[in-house]
């Protein structure tokens, strides 16, 4: 899904911050801690 949107929309400075943003937070879930909140 992403893909093919990113496709469509190439991706800017801040929807690619985000992608990272999320890719951490999941990375984080998946350890089984909480996401770093500074």
């Amino acid at each position: 899904m992403d893909v093919v949107w990113s496709r469509h929309h190439p991706p800017g400075p801040a929807t690619r911050e985000l992608l990272r943003l999320l890719e951490t937070a999941f990375e984080a879930e998946d350890r089984g801690s909480p996401p770093s909140r500074g």
